[in-house]
């Protein structure tokens, strides 16, 4: 398995079998912002908040056909970064068209994947993440990278 589980408070998901998409652009040509909201505790007491900035691809696929374009063996219900990325791969060195040569390095990408039970699994691209957790004793998880 090439991943790193990204730990912290409120990443667990499956207690939520029906998370919250939300995706949001701006004009100019910004690549948008994706919104994943789930509730991560059994009493549903505590409400996760992972935004996905700068991203270049998202993929939601559903857990009855759980195929992954890439890293089919890396999977948890929580919060992922795939390290050795095959998607991010394509993006910076594959895919005529497609490619970012001398815009974006390999090392600016991460592929962050959320498994749920029971809904599907969420891989996204992006430069950067950030998570919030409310109504929840515990600190909230510091923004990642």
């Amino acid at each position: 398995m090439t991943y790193r589980t990204v730990e912290g408070n409120g990443l667990a998901t499956r207690f939520d079998g029906a998370p919250r998409f939300t995706a949001t652009t701006q004009g100019g040509g910004n690549s948008p912002t994706l919104r994943l909201e789930y509730y991560s505790a059994l009493d549903a007491a505590r409400l996760t908040h992972v935004d996905f900035t700068d991203v270049l691809w998202y993929q939601w696929t559903d857990e009855d056909f759980e195929i992954f374009n890439s890293n089919a063996d890396d999977y948890e219900f929580g919060l992922i970064e795939i390290t050795n990325s095959e998607q991010v791969q394509r993006w910076v060195h594959g895919r005529p068209g497609r490619s970012l040569p001398g815009v974006l390095k390999e090392s600016d990408l991460h592929h962050y994947r959320l498994g749920f039970e029971e809904h599907g699994t969420y891989d996204v691209i992006c430069t950067s993440l950030a998570i919030q957790v409310a109504g929840s004793r515990l600190p909230p998880t510091q923004p990642v990278r």
